[in-house]
């Protein structure tokens, strides 16, 4: 139902843009999320793999660890959706690989920008350089979906 869906609103919008801005956004707003998530997997990770015996173990402790943490595993499951959605956007009749990259790549990186912004917003600077990449992608963007 989802993915009609979706190809619905693509007709709409000159093309397949509406999907493609869909898979930016889940790859863009996941990242700095999935960043944050490694952080607590990893000092999770080294709490419980101290005096534990054999590589064998510390491997299997790990994997549990990743596994274990909502904080780490539901951004990178969307994440991973996002590629899944974007392999099948592009399998279907018609989809042009010259808009779907700029788009999707595009928005991400705006989307990351964002949510970085949103997770660490003292870890962010905003520049006058930044707001000029900005336009920029976003005028690509633009004329690429036209």
């Amino acid at each position: 139902m989802l993915p009609r869906l979706l190809l619905d609103c693509a007709t709409l919008t000159s093309g397949f843009v509406l999907p493609f801005v869909l898979v930016g956004l889940l790859w863009g707003a996941t990242n700095p999320l999935i960043r944050r998530g490694t952080l607590l997997v990893e000092r999770k990770a080294v709490r419980q793999a101290n005096g534990a015996p054999g590589a064998r173990h510390r491997v299997r402790s790990r994997l549990e660890v990743h596994l274990t943490t909502p904080a780490f595993l539901v951004p990178q499951l969307l994440n991973l959706s996002g590629s899944v959605l974007f392999w099948y956007l592009l399998r279907q009749p018609g989809a042009l690989l010259s808009l779907a990259v700029p788009v999707a790549n595009g928005t991400s990186i705006l989307a990351n920008a964002v949510a970085d912004w949103a997770v660490e917003p003292v870890r962010a600077e905003v520049s006058v350089q930044y707001l000029c990449g900005v336009a920029c992608l976003l005028a690509g963007v633009l004329l690429c979906s036209e």
